[in-house]
């Protein structure tokens, strides 16, 4: 008897433990589209009006300016810039865009009052890595990956 009713109990136990578990949200989220917006992106770079996020594509060898003005982000421009961008940086005054570019060894300008490619510039290094404007001396430093350091 004292056998079953250790069974009993045991099953009891079981099946009242085995309710529905409760779903727990930690925070709210809502329903979005998503944005394609390339391959291998390597540098991004936010306006300082915060309402255009720049995204150098190093896949598709281009950059694009993306809308996030809205809770609808939309690419507003693209424009192609040479092999391999990899790196971006900006006058301060918000005028001039420097995208580097790994394979093509230059650095492309981008005119922001109308995002058009302004030129670039042919530098005699390998590889550009990385780019950084320095307002106050209006100097662009490059770094290199070099073969030949």
């Amino acid at each position: 008897m004292r056998k079953y009713l250790f069974l009993y109990l045991t099953l009891f136990i079981l099946f009242t433990s085995c309710d529905e578990p409760e779903f727990v949200q930690y925070f709210e989220y809502p329903d979005h589209n998503v944005l394609n917006i390339g391959s291998q992106l390597t540098d991004f770079y936010i306006t300082n009006d915060s309402n255009t996020l720049i995204a150098a594509d190093k896949g598709n060898n281009r950059v694009l300016f993306i809308d996030v003005s809205t809770d609808m982000m939309s690419i507003d421009t693209s424009i192609l810039v040479g092999s391999e961008p990899t790196s971006l940086d900006m006058t301060d005054d918000g005028r001039y865009l420097f995208v580097g570019l790994l394979g093509g060894s230059s650095v492309s300008i981008i005119n922001m009052t109308d995002k058009s490619f302004e030129g670039s510039l042919e530098l005699e290094e390998d590889s550009v890595f990385d780019i950084e404007y320095l307002s106050d001396k209006c100097q662009l430093v490059v770094s290199f990956l070099s073969s030949n350091p």
